[in-house]
């Protein structure tokens, strides 16, 4: 018998009703979530449990942007998907382009997964939140990465960027 059960559950949106009735009539003593925004839309949905907020942790010992060069362009980076808006990369490519211009030296570079839609087209999608004035600073790579890429890109990168909607 398993008195302390805790759940843990990050969702972007309301949450059906068939999930929240699993959720109220469990026998979880409450539920864990990483953002204030999932926990607002858990209670909106009718969650009837406690909602604790328990944000993502970093691994210290894996990301270590002093231990490797980082790139010579001083380099925003975001990481996500791109077949919706939830990662806000519309929004953090517009704040881009109206804080920056093309002449100083930064840039946003995107590593994108294309897990959900390999056939899209990151390219086009993100031209439309960049400003008029012609903002080339703006990259993005959807190559496959393993692990250790990963960690490389995110350490050579000056400035973590997360501007998701969820998160």
């Amino acid at each position: 018998h398993l008195r302390n059960r805790i759940g843990y559950l990050a969702f972007e949106g309301k949450l059906n009703k068939e999930w929240v009735k699993i959720i109220n009539e469990s026998n979880m003593i409450e539920i864990w979530t990483p953002s204030e925004y999932c926990k607002k839309m858990f209670i909106k949905s009718g969650v009837q449990k406690p909602v604790i907020v328990i944000p993502h942790g970093v691994d210290n010992k894996v990301f270590q942007p002093k231990q490797i060069d980082q790139f010579d362009t001083f380099t925003f980076l975001a990481i996500g998907t791109a077949h919706n808006n939830r990662k806000g990369f519309d929004v953090l490519a517009k704040a881009f382009s109206e804080e920056f211009s093309k002449d100083e030296p930064v840039r946003l570079l995107y590593k994108v997964n294309t897990i959900y839609n390999p056939g899209q087209s990151f390219n086009d999608h993100i031209h439309r939140y960049i400003n008029w004035n012609g903002n080339t600073n703006i990259e993005y790579t959807d190559t496959n990465l393993t692990e250790q890429e990963l960690v490389d890109l995110m350490n050579k990168s000056h400035v973590y960027v997360n501007s998701s909607r969820c998160e």
